[in-house]
């Protein structure tokens, strides 16, 4: 809802998105690609459901990112 995200990694953020992926981000990417499966089943959640699936690419390699406003 008005911000997008952007990627600062190096070297140290891809290790801990691997270590994190595999531990948590692959659990946390499934329920969040459940609850969009969910929400899109209504016209009213499907606007919800377009952010769940922008939260599964979070999800997946969180470090290294960084929120910018939309202007």
């Amino acid at each position: 809802f008005g911000k997008h995200l952007e990627n600062q990694g190096g070297s140290m953020s891809f290790l801990v998105n691997v270590i994190w992926f595999i531990l948590f981000g692959w659990e946390l990417a499934l329920v969040h690609l459940l609850s969009a499966f969910f929400l899109a089943i209504t016209i009213i959640g499907l606007p919800f459901a377009v952010q769940q699936l922008k939260m599964v690419g979070i999800s997946l390699a969180p470090f290294g990112k960084v929120i910018v406003r939309d202007y």
